[in-house]
């Protein structure tokens, strides 16, 4: 009996290095990230676009780009990154596609502009509360 024992323990054991190197590699290859930097242009005059959303579309993660229209955001290597910005139509980029340093144009949407409500001010009487 103490021999059979003796057999399944070395079996056990000349496999456990090799269940560890499997599981290591699979989280090293699951867990792959990557930093995404970049600046986000209007396409027509590059000028640099204040607080463009930018959004993970599977992990939800996301960001605005500053006043100079530069971003960072850290996301898996198979994402697909959704630029978004009122007046502009939208743009989606995969990040394996994406340069170190990414210049991302977005275009105009002019139809978008028909929402826009413009509000006049009028003047107001303090003692009365009346608004004309």
């Amino acid at each position: 009996m103490s021999y059979i024992k003796h057999i399944k323990m070395k079996f056990i054991i000349q496999k456990w290095p090799f269940t560890i190197l499997a599981l290591m590699l699979t989280m090293g290859l699951s867990a792959q990230t990557k930093i995404v930097s970049g600046t986000v242009l209007e396409s027509g005059t590059s000028i640099p676009l204040t607080g463009v959303n930018i959004l993970a579309k599977t992990a939800g993660n996301g960001t605005q780009s500053d006043t100079d229209g530069k971003f960072s955001i850290e996301v898996n290597t198979g994402e697909v990154l959704v630029f978004s910005y009122i007046g502009f139509n939208n743009r989606e980029i995969n990040v394996a596609e994406m340069a170190a340093d990414a210049v991302i144009t977005l275009e105009p949407n002019s139809q978008l502009l028909d929402e826009v409500v413009v509000i006049g001010y009028g003047t107001c009487l303090l003692y009365t509360s009346r608004c004309v």
